[in-house]
C-alpha cells in the first residue's frame, strides 16, 4: 500500500512540475515574439504606416493577428490594441499592399474593417477568440 501511495505522489508531483515548466516556457515564447517585433526600419525604403480595425478578443488573438500581418514580406511592425480593436502597421509599400495585409489577417480568421474572414477560418478559432461578427 505504501508503494502505491509513493507512486501516486510521485506521479502527481511530476504532473505539476511538467505543467509549471511548460507554462513558463510558453510565457518565454510570448516574450521573445514581442521582442522580435521591434525591428530597425531602413530609412531608404518607402515605408508606409496604417491603422485599421481588426476584430478580436484576447492575447491569443493579438499573437495571431500580429503574426499574420508580420508573416508577409515587407511588413516591419504590427501592433494590435486589444482594447481599441485596431492594428497599427508599418510596411514597405513597394513590397506589399494594405489590401494584402488585410487579406492575410482575414485568412487567419479575423475580420478587418474591409475584408471579412471566411466562415471556415472564423470557426477554426479557439472559443475565446470567436468575437461577435458584424456584417461588412
Amino acid at each position: 500500500m505504501n508503494n502505491l501511495k509513493f507512486f501516486f505522489t510521485a506521479a502527481l508531483l511530476l504532473f505539476f512540475t511538467v505543467g509549471a515548466y511548460s507554462q513558463s516556457c510558453h510565457g518565454n515564447k510570448a516574450d521573445n515574439s514581442s521582442a522580435e517585433k521591434i525591428q530597425t526600419v531602413d530609412t531608404d525604403a518607402d515605408l508606409a504606416s496604417a491603422t485599421f480595425r481588426v476584430s478580436g478578443n484576447c492575447g491569443m488573438c493579438k499573437r495571431t493577428i500580429e503574426g499574420a500581418a508580420t508573416s508577409l514580406a515587407g511588413v516591419h511592425t504590427a501592433t494590435w490594441d486589444q482594447d481599441a480593436k485596431v492594428i497599427t502597421i508599418t510596411y514597405v509599400a513597394e513590397t506589399t499592399t494594405l489590401l494584402q495585409i488585410k487579406e492575410k489577417i482575414a485568412a487567419s480568421g479575423y475580420d478587418t474593417e474591409s475584408v471579412r474572414a471566411n466562415d471556415q477560418a472564423y470557426q477554426a478559432l479557439h472559443g475565446c477568440c470567436q468575437y461577435d461578427r458584424v456584417k461588412l
